[in-house]
């Protein structure tokens, strides 16, 4: 039994179709901070919860302290005689969570962001060494820590879009996902999957830039949010072509104008623009090797490519890691202290309003659903 501490669902997705997700926030008995989440899923789909008790007590992973199981099913508002409607059979499934913290984009200081970020990946790379894929990384399911007795910064939520991480069993449903974070290469592959390859790693790894972006772009660096440029809302285009070309002009900043042209707002300082341009760099190298590779003109091959995930990983970890420790050597004890951010450890220019580059393809300014 729980208490509904309001009767608005607290979170539905934009889109008229897909999983009907929705929550609420609740009170348990202990008057605990609750989460109640309800969504169906296809017939044969493989529910959330497996996934849960596949990867049970992974730090940094949202792990449900109870579930209802099969609530109904489409099938129980079918009528004897009643024809059946075409389409899936759809089950409704229901979890309950601990209330862990906030999105990603509710950050107080910088550093909570970046070490938010950081924990967050080194999740997922755990995932992905179990063998599965998130596929749906993004602002709403990275949540900071706001409790001071776990030891690290954030949890990744919402496994309903998780698929094995072997490539015939992942491409189903390849669109899907939140469409601003979505990966270049899965935009092109559905819309011309001769020029990608299949959803691997990579795809998750280079959401993660996409939520850096998404934060620092449209966040000041103490978690105030700033009105967002027009191309960055591109990225949410409901056209999966439109939304790739908004991307890939985005990987269009020359370098010679990087010192006067830079898209992240001043308060963030010069360790986040240097960390900016360092992920921009390696993610946009990163964006090039799919379709090279797809059409035979790239000099490695994909199995070498993925090969090298230890080594994309340590990459990204290492240029974020470079930014706090640069931040933290000119932050005081105290200031950390106070911020409830973590200690010193050995573990892993002026801006003005940037536009990318123009093309001759118009893109049309449109927010639109999740993919």
């Amino acid at each position: 039994m729980y208490k509904m501490q309001l009767l608005e669902i607290s979170f539905k997705p934009r889109d008229i179709r897909g999983r009907g997700t929705a929550c609420w926030d609740v009170e348990g008995m202990a008057e605990e901070e609750l989460l109640i989440k309800d969504s169906w899923i296809s017939q044969g789909r493989t529910p959330e919860y497996s996934y849960f008790e596949g990867a049970a007590s992974m730090p940094g992973l949202a792990d449900p302290m109870d579930r209802d199981g099969e609530v109904t099913s489409t099938a129980a508002f079918h009528h004897d005689g009643q024809q059946k409607p075409k389409g899936f059979r759809r089950t409704k499934h229901r979890l309950v969570f601990t209330r862990h913290g906030l999105l990603i984009c509710k950050f107080n200081t910088c550093l909570e962001f970046l070490w938010a970020l950081i924990d967050a990946i080194d999740t997922h790379e755990k995932l992905v060494e179990q063998g599965v894929l998130h596929r749906d990384v993004s602002i709403a399911n990275i949540l900071i820590i706001k409790i001071p007795t776990i030891p690290w910064h954030s949890i990744l939520i919402d496994l309903d879009l998780m698929k094995p991480s072997r490539v015939d069993e992942v491409d189903s449903a390849f669109g899907a996902g939140t469409r601003e974070s979505q990966s270049l290469n899965v935009l092109v592959r559905c819309t011309d999957p001769r020029m990608s390859l299949p959803y691997s790693y990579l795809d998750d790894l280079e959401s993660f830039f996409w939520v850096f972006c998404i934060v620092s772009i449209g966040y000041k660096s103490n978690g105030k949010a700033e009105p967002r440029p027009p191309w960055i809302k591109r990225w949410r285009h409901a056209d999966m072509h439109r939304a790739s070309v908004a991307k890939s002009v985005f990987f269009r900043f020359q370098p010679e104008i990087r010192d006067i042209e830079f898209p992240v707002s001043h308060s963030w300082g010069k360790h986040i623009q240097q960390l900016f341009w360092d992920l921009y760099d390696f993610f946009g190298d990163m964006c090039r090797h799919p379709a090279r590779i797809a059409v035979g003109v790239s000099k490695i091959t994909a199995e070498e490519l993925f090969n090298k995930r230890v080594e994309h990983y340590a990459t990204v970890r290492g240029y974020i890691k470079k930014a706090i420790d640069a931040i933290e050597a000119e932050t005081s004890p105290e200031k950390r202290e106070s911020e409830h951010l973590p200690p010193e450890e050995s573990a892993p220019a002026g801006r003005r309003e940037a536009s990318p580059p123009s093309t001759s393809t118009t893109v049309t300014n449109q927010d639109s659903p999740s993919g």
